[in-house]
Parts: structure tokens; sequence; C-alpha cells
């Protein structure tokens, strides 16, 4: 399991720091999440880690 900070994404999707970065990639895990996940309000595979961002599970 590999996690992943805001800043490490938005640096690699963005190369900037902002508000605006940080709400649109947790929209986007969020519509992700609805589209990948059994059960979305309990996700399996992508899991918020509070303090650091995201965290992608195998499911197991």
């Amino acid at each position: 399991m590999k996690e992943s900070s805001w800043t490490a994404a938005n640096e690699s999707v963005w190369s900037m720091e902002s508000e605006s970065c940080q709400s649109s990639v947790a929209s986007m895990i969020c519509n992700l999440q609805k589209k990948i996940e059994p059960d979305s309000k309990n996700p399996t595979y992508i899991k918020t880690v509070l303090g650091i961002g995201y965290k992608f599970a195998s499911g197991e």
C-alpha cells in the first residue's frame, strides 16, 4: 500500500499547491471511488489517510 500526500499529488498533477487544487483532487477521488468501489461509503481500494492524503489498497 502506498500513501500519497496532498502536496505530492498536487505537485505531480499541477506543479503547484492551492486550495482549489485540493478540492479538485478530493472531488476526483470521490468520483473514482463511486466508479470502482463496491460500496463507496466504505472504500476498499482507495482509502483516505487523515492528515496525509490517500492510499491505494489491493482490496485484500
